[in-house]
C-alpha cells in the first residue's frame, strides 16, 4: 500500500484523515477524540487506520472494545462501574505508552511490561493489582466472546516475583521529624490538611477520606473513626476491622487548625473532598520539588508512630487507640525498632531493697 501522508483535521470533537491511497482518494473518520495525543500518535501510525478495513477491523481497536465493553456494564452500580473506567483509563495509558492501538499487537510480553507499568510507574499498592488482573482479563475475555481475538493473552505474572527494586517504592520507611514539618509548611489546601490528619492520628487514608464534619468532637477533644472511604470507587463502608471502629484523640495542633477550617462547614460534609489519585499526584509532585525521597501517602501512617514511639509514648496509646491494632503484638512486631534505647542502667530501685 502507498499512501501519502495525509490531511488530518478535526470534526465534531473526532480526527479524520484524508489522503490518497494507490491514486484513491480516501477520506475517514479514524474514531479518536480531538486531543494532542492522539494527534501526535495518528501522525505516527496514520497507515494502521488507512488498513481498516482490509486487515484489521475497527472493533479490534482498545478504544473501541473498552468503549462496547463498559456500555454493557452500565447498568451495575456507580461506584463499580467507576471503578471499570478507573482501571481502564490506567491501562489505555499502557497502551500509548506502548503505542498499542490493535488488540492483535497485543503479546503475552507486554504482560510483563503492564505489571512492570504498574509497580514502578504507577506505584500501586500490591494489593491492589490484584483488581487490575481481574478487570482487564475480563475485557479480554468479552474480545474472544465477541469472535475479536482466539486467544486470552492477558495474563499478569505473580506479584511475588517482582524484584525488590521494583517493589522498593512500597517500603514502610517514615518521614523525619525534620521532613514532617517542611512538608506541612510547603504543601496547600487539602493535600495540607490531609498531611496534617495523617500525620497526627495515624489513621489510614481511607479513613482520613470517609471523615466528616459531625466526626470530630472538639468538646471532648474526640474523633470518631467508624468508616472507611474506597480509593478507587470512593464508596462508604466499615472499617477494615473491628479494632478499627475506634475513638481517636484530637491532639491540639491539629484541634486549632481543624476548628479554624471547619467553622463554616455542615455536620455532614467531608474533611476532604479530592480523590486519593489527586492527593497522591499532589503529594509525589511536593515530594520532588522538596528533594524528599519518595514515599506512598500512606506512610504517614507509619510516620505518626515511628515518631510518637522514639519520643517515648505509651505504646498500647500509639498502636491500640491511635492505629486500631487489636492487641500490641502488632504493634511491637512493626515497630519495635522504634522504641526508645537510651537507658544505661535499669532497675535502680532496687539497689535501695538489697
Amino acid at each position: 500500500m502507498s499512501a501519502i501522508m495525509p490531511n488530518i483535521y478535526e470534526r465534531a470533537n473526532k480526527l479524520y484523515i484524508d489522503t490518497y491511497v494507490d491514486g484513491k482518494r480516501i477520506r475517514k473518520s479514524t474514531k479518536l477524540k480531538a486531543s494532542k495525543e492522539n494527534l501526535a500518535y495518528l501522525k505516527s501510525n496514520y497507515k494502521d487506520f488507512l488498513d481498516l478495513g482490509q486487515q484489521k477491523s475497527k472493533d479490534e481497536r482498545f478504544e473501541i472494545l473498552i468503549e462496547s465493553f463498559l456500555n454493557e456494564k452500565k447498568f451495575l452500580r456507580a461506584g463499580t462501574l467507576r471503578a471499570y473506567k478507573m482501571v481502564f483509563n490506567i491501562f489505555k495509558g499502557f497502551l500509548k505508552q506502548e503505542k498499542i492501538m490493535f488488540l492483535s499487537q497485543y503479546k503475552r510480553e507486554h504482560n510483563v511490561l503492564f505489571l512492570d507499568y504498574l509497580l514502578v510507574y504507577k506505584r500501586l499498592k500490591i494489593s491492589s493489582i490484584q483488581t487490575y488482573k481481574t478487570e482487564i482479563k475480563s475485557l479480554f475475555s468479552y474480545a474472544v466472546e465477541l469472535g475479536i481475538i482466539e486467544k486470552n493473552l492477558f495474563k499478569l505474572p505473580e506479584v511475588k516475583n517482582a524484584t525488590k527494586e521494583q517493589l522498593s517504592f512500597h517500603s514502610k520507611e517514615p518521614f523525619s521529624l525534620d521532613e514532617v514539618q517542611t512538608l506541612l509548611k510547603s504543601a496547600k489546601g487539602e493535600l495540607r490538611l490531609y498531611l496534617l490528619i495523617g500525620f497526627l492520628t495515624g489513621a489510614r487514608t481511607g479513613e482520613i477520606l470517609a471523615l466528616q464534619v459531625k466526626d470530630i468532637d472538639f468538646m471532648n477533644k474526640e474523633i470518631s473513626i467508624t468508616k472507611t472511604r474506597s480509593p478507587i470507587t470512593r464508596e462508604i463502608s466499615d472499617t477494615k476491622t473491628k479494632s478499627s471502629n475506634r475513638t481517636i484523640d484530637l491532639l491540639e495542633p491539629l484541634e486549632k487548625e481543624l476548628k479554624e477550617l471547619l467553622k463554616n462547614k455542615k455536620q455532614d460534609e467531608f474533611l476532604i473532598s479530592y480523590s486519593a489519585q489527586r492527593l497522591t499526584y499532589q503529594f509525589r509532585k511536593l515530594l520532588k520539588s522538596l528533594g524528599i525521597a519518595k514515599r506512598r501517602i500512606y506512610d504517614t501512617r507509619h510516620t505518626f508512630a515511628s515518631i510518637m514511639l522514639s519520643k517515648g509514648e505509651e505504646a498500647m496509646w500509639v498502636g491500640c487507640k491511635m492505629l486500631g491494632h487489636k492487641n500490641l503484638n502488632i504493634t511491637y512486631s512493626v515497630y519495635a525498632k522504634y522504641l526508645p534505647k537510651n537507658a544505661t542502667q535499669r532497675a535502680m530501685f532496687l539497689k535501695e531493697i538489697f
